[in-house]
């Protein structure tokens, strides 16, 4: 499993999951009941398995600028790891 740390007091110690669903052949995002949590395009993730697509944002704790990236499926990072965990420590 790979890490991606985020500084930010909104930022749960576990945040969230994307990883790769073999059956369904996608990466997909999964918050993990955090406090102010995980959108993508604007959309807020709750209790639900989000399927990404390439250009998808994603947005973690309750900043509007700072903690926002773009998915990107044909980048190293996210091609060599099945299993990616937003956190903050």
């Amino acid at each position: 499993m790979s890490f991606i740390l985020i500084k930010c007091p909104t930022v749960d110690t576990k945040h969230a999951i994307i990883e790769y669903d073999e059956h369904s052949e996608c990466f997909i995002l999964r918050d993990l009941n955090t406090i102010f949590g995980t959108y993508v395009n604007g959309c807020q993730v709750r209790s639900a398995v989000v399927r990404l697509t390439a250009g998808d944002i994603i947005r973690v704790g309750a900043s509007q600028a700072a903690d926002h990236y773009e998915f990107d499926t044909g980048s190293t990072f996210v091609r060599t790891s099945t299993r990616l965990l937003l956190i903050n420590q």
